[in-house]
């Protein structure tokens, strides 16, 4: 993000605009408390979270589990072109996948709410996935989720009958599928301030 302050910095009445997709995660499936790869990606999000010329674009269902380079290269370009249209021309449209807003817990179950809906959630492929939640305890798990009617995502565990925090796509190979209506994933997120656990230490050579 070095280059997106540089362009920040700038004495210009207006600096351009900076279009650029989050890191695609990849490896493997692991348990929600123990991945270790998510915070790469979080790592981008300040800078756009303080200047309105920064538009990250996700792209969590481009990605190779095994290859963090992306085969579908024009569906990376196709949304980075979403955001030029909207931010640099001013077109009223869809450039973003839904994002989150606020959440408010409901008993056992969390009601997550989210910016930039479109014309509505969807669950591609079935049932949601990539949800995960946790207590006091910091012990995230693997949640249900299910799209309400008002477009927010109601979160719930039986493992968990005191929920504090929920995860989204915080894993180091996502498998999400949350998007709106027109066509947009996502954004990954998290909802808690929780230290993040340092990777393990590399195997030693024999």
């Amino acid at each position: 993000m070095n280059a997106a302050r540089y362009f920040i910095r700038r004495e210009d009445d207006e600096p351009p605009p900076f279009p650029h997709h989050s890191a695609l995660l990849f490896k493997t499936v692991r348990d929600p408390s123990q991945t270790h790869v998510p915070p790469v990606t979080f790592a981008q999000r300040p800078p756009h979270a303080c200047h309105p010329f920064l538009t990250p674009r996700h792209t969590t269902d481009i990605g190779a589990q095994n290859d963090p380079t992306p085969a579908k290269k024009d569906w990376v370009g196709s949304r980075l072109a979403l955001s030029a249209r909207t931010v640099a021309y001013g077109e009223t449209l869809v450039s973003s996948g839904p994002v989150f807003k606020e959440l408010a817990v409901q008993g056992a179950k969390v009601l997550v709410r989210f910016d930039s809906v479109g014309a509505g959630l969807e669950a591609r492929g079935g049932k949601l996935t990539g949800f995960a939640v946790s207590g006091e305890d910091k012990q995230f798990v693997w949640a249900d989720a299910q799209i309400q009617p008002d477009n927010s995502v109601l979160v719930s565990s039986a493992a968990v009958p005191k929920p504090v925090a929920v995860r989204y796509g915080w894993a180091d190979f996502p498998v999400v599928n949350l998007f709106n209506k027109d066509g947009l994933p996502a954004s990954p997120f998290r909802t808690d301030t929780f230290s993040v656990p340092p990777p393990p230490a590399p195997a030693k050579k024999k």
